[in-house]
């Protein structure tokens, strides 16, 4: 293959440089391999209006690395063989992944991978000047909803010092702030979220465009973190002295009419007037020149990688392509004779089940209980692991005792979570929940989610059923017992 030596210039891109053409079919390579996990993340964006930016970051960093071309092609040395073990481990974080259908692993494998096949290609000294457009692609894993619950403790500790500032009578009650005309939630969409997570990706993207000097790069993206959380709590701020002055019809409307994005668009134009007073002066770099340097970046040398990306192509598929499955398990459960079908109690909500089914079912001694069942097949849509899913409605019922069971199966021991609920009347339910996999009961779902996947990789693929059963009234943990090894006798009748 020819040497990288004939020059620097546009034109040398333009006849088609072997180092160029080596980094397109990579990246092809990549978006065929790990297209699960951008097919997953790219949802994620689409949906989730906190990561619509996500779309946009790959193609920036892409634009960033290639507007560094002549230096990049000044740095070029040998494939760097040490980025292997890497991306085995992130491979394998990838598959870990897809088997268990846990995202944030699929999206770290994914997003994670190609700045270290960029290290492979290019070399260490190449990719130091890329080093913030590689970074950057981390930003397109969408993560950060799990900040939410502090960032409501902060706007509601902000909203009320501000408030008591120009004494305004305030009561502060855990989420709820109380004034003399009505009472206001800080919800999860008043955390300030969204806005704070575009702001500080356009932070880091602002200072690396606009700010030599790392003081300044760092004043900055400080900036980008604290003036959004601030300028947040201003908006729950203002709209509770909306309320206070003139209504809580006024509030309530002003919040997504004129204190949404509007405000918040403001606040980013003062970040960009602050950034444009502060930046640095743009430095006129000489033309990179010629070196009479050679590379070794050519397909034959990056074997390796490509033997790497095709086995977890092939892993993928020999995951999707069934296996050992033992769905007749669920099957062989006649549920449906023995439960008189209705809603119950504690209102659990799941989603993305093969099947379910909920009602009441009477006991050997004559009580009267209700379960919830669900089945997820193996290769359905739907996680029984999910977030998501809920057991009770937690705006109803709130825990007050949760405490592990002993479950025996055909000689095995398993594991059950026993809740005991409770309601503003004081109403107390006892609820019992555990997941069953293959042959055995598991009350974690971190547990249960970890098997299930070693197991899938393994090759043994079964369906998984989540069993929840309420009783009306406080049980010991004897009865606790006795009660679901009924039900799993009347399950697998």
């Amino acid at each position: 293959m020819a040497s990288l030596s004939t020059g620097l210039n546009r034109e040398n891109i333009a006849n088609h440089n072997p180092a160029v053409v080596t980094v397109s079919i990579f990246l092809c390579l990549w978006f065929i391999t790990f297209f699960i996990g951008i097919k997953s993340a790219a949802s994620v964006w689409w949906i989730s209006e906190i990561f619509h930016h996500g779309a946009f970051v790959v193609p920036v960093s892409l634009w960033l690395i290639y507007q560094k071309k002549d230096e990049i092609l000044s740095e070029l040395t040998n494939i760097n063989y040490f980025a292997v073990p890497i991306i085995v481990l992130l491979a394998f974080v990838y598959i870990f992944g897809v088997a268990g259908d846990i995202q944030l692993f699929q999206y770290v494998g994914t997003f994670g991978s190609l700045p270290i096949i960029f290290w492979f290609l290019l070399g260490t000294k190449a990719c130091l000047k890329i080093l913030f457009p590689l970074f950057f692609i981390v930003f397109a894993i969408p993560v950060g909803d799990e900040l939410i619950p502090f960032l409501q403790e902060i706007t509601a500790d902000l909203s009320v010092f501000f408030l008591q500032l120009i004494n305004t009578p305030v009561l502060r009650e855990g989420l709820y702030i109380e004034i003399p005309i009505g009472r206001f939630h800080v919800a999860e969409a008043c955390s300030g979220i969204s806005f704070l997570i575009v702001s500080v990706v356009f932070g880091n993207l602002y200072a690396y465009l606009s700010f030599e000097k790392y003081p300044k790069k760092i004043l900055f993206l400080v900036l980008s973190f604290s003036v959004p959380i601030l300028a947040n709590a201003l908006r729950v701020f203002g709209i509770v002295l909306i309320g206070h002055y003139f209504g809580m019809e006024h509030a309530v409307g002003t919040d997504h009419l004129v204190y949404g994005w509007v405000f918040y668009c403001f606040v980013l134009f003062v970040l960009i007037v602050i950034g444009e007073k502060i930046k640095d002066k743009p430095v006129i770099k000489e033309p990179a020149t010629e070196h009479g340097f050679s590379t070794n970046l050519s397909l034959p040398k990056t074997i390796p990688l490509i033997s790497l990306l095709l086995l977890t192509i092939l892993w993928q598929l020999w995951l999707s392509a069934g296996g050992n499955s033992d769905t007749n398990n669920t099957r062989s459960m006649h549920l449906q004779s023995i439960v008189q079908e209705k809603p119950i109690s504690i209102t659990p909500s799941f989603s993305g089940y093969t099947d379910k089914i909920s009602g009441s079912v009477i006991l050997d001694d004559g009580t009267k209980i209700e379960v919830f069942v669900a089945w997820y097949d193996f290769g359905a849509e739907g996680d029984v692991f999910s977030s998501t899913n809920k057991l009770f409605e937690s705006k109803k019922w709130k825990n007050i005792e949760i405490s592990p069971f002993v479950i025996k199966q055909n000689g095995s021991l398993g594991s059950g979570q026993k809740r005991v609920l409770e309601n503003y009347r004081k109403q107390q339910l006892t609820v019992l929940s555990s997941i069953y996999y293959g042959s055995e009961w598991s009350a974690s779902s971190t547990t249960s989610r970890l098997k299930y996947t070693m197991e899938v990789i393994k090759g043994n693929k079964a369906d998984l059923i989540f069993v929840g059963v309420v009783l009306p009234k406080v049980i010991s943990d004897e009865q606790t017992k006795l009660v679901f090894q009924q039900i799993i006798e009347k399950l697998n009748d």
